[in-house]
Order: C-alpha cells, then sequence, then structure tokens
C-alpha cells in the first residue's frame, strides 16, 4: 500500500505534468494560429501588389470612348475586362474569348442587367482590359477571381459569383 503523503505528491505532479502539457499545447495551438495569420497577411499582400502591378500598366477608357473606338473585328482579345461604376465605386470584372465584344454586350443591354441599368441612367463607367497573355497568369479563371477579389466585386460590386473555379 502506498502511504498517503505518497499518493498525493504523485497525484500533484501528475496534474501538475497534464497542466504543464496542456499550457504547451495551447502555446502551440496559438502559434500555429499565429503563423497561419501572418502567411495569409503575407499571401493577401503579395496579390494585392500584383494586382497593382498588372493593373498600373492597363490604361482606362470610359464606356463611350469604349463603344466609340474599340472595334471587335479589327482584333479580339483573349483576356478579362473590368468595368468600374465611377459615379458609385462599384466594379464587375468578367472574362471571354472575345473581350471587345462582351464589354460591348454588357453596354448595350445584353450583359449584366444591372451594370446596364446603371450605366443607362446615366452612371459613368471606364473599361480596362486585360490580356491573358500579358498578364503573367496561365488561368484566364485564375486572373479573373484574383481580380474579383482585389476589386471586392462580388461582396460590394456587380459580381454574382467569386469567379470561376479551375
Amino acid at each position: 500500500m502506498v502511504p498517503a503523503n505518497d499518493a498525493l505528491g504523485l497525484l500533484g505532479r501528475v496534474r501538475t505534468s497534464s497542466l504543464d502539457m496542456s499550457r504547451a499545447m495551447i502555446g502551440a495551438i496559438v502559434g500555429l494560429i499565429v503563423l497561419l495569420v501572418v502567411a495569409s497577411i503575407r499571401e493577401s499582400r503579395r496579390r494585392r501588389e500584383r494586382m497593382e502591378a498588372l493593373m498600373s500598366g492597363v490604361e482606362a477608357l470610359t464606356a463611350e470612348e469604349f463603344l466609340r473606338y474599340t472595334v471587335p473585328s479589327a482584333g479580339e482579345v483573349t483576356g478579362v475586362y473590368v468595368l468600374h461604376n465611377v459615379t458609385s465605386d462599384r466594379y464587375y470584372v468578367g472574362q471571354s474569348k472575345c473581350v471587345l465584344a462582351r464589354v460591348r454586350h454588357h453596354l448595350t443591354g445584353s450583359g449584366n442587367g444591372d451594370v446596364y441599368a446603371d450605366y443607362r441612367r446615366g452612371d459613368a463607367f471606364e473599361v480596362s482590359v486585360i490580356s491573358c497573355a500579358r498578364s503573367g497568369y496561365t488561368s484566364i479563371n485564375a486572373l479573373e477571381r484574383d481580380l474579383i477579389a482585389h476589386y471586392d466585386a462580388y461582396t460590394r460590386g456587380y459580381n454574382k459569383t467569386a469567379g470561376n473555379a479551375g
């Protein structure tokens, strides 16, 4: 039989050991969470910088300039387009193998109905076109998703989804 003092001492050491292990596990979990948050912040920063660099080389046209000066039959572009409602600071991001014709559809009533309604109401729009070939992206879907996220076009803009998968 183990004397009571020895049993209490052993129990105390087990409790202390369990408490130390619990603290160590909590510390490890907190450390892992911190690492994940830092990695996420860094990735967000890299993505934002990449989008800003990509868009800095893109010239925006007003919707009127776009309709007046672009001729889809003169040479189509496969890529992504950004329609910016300057009046309400809302964005629509889309993709197409025929970007010039697709943007024209939006501005003439055959595309996103909300964009067209705001354009017809007189809101000022700017149009930017990004060629997939010149973007540095290998996937048009990834480029579109990143631009939708960059402009917050899903939660605060005209996009109905966060972009195509795959």
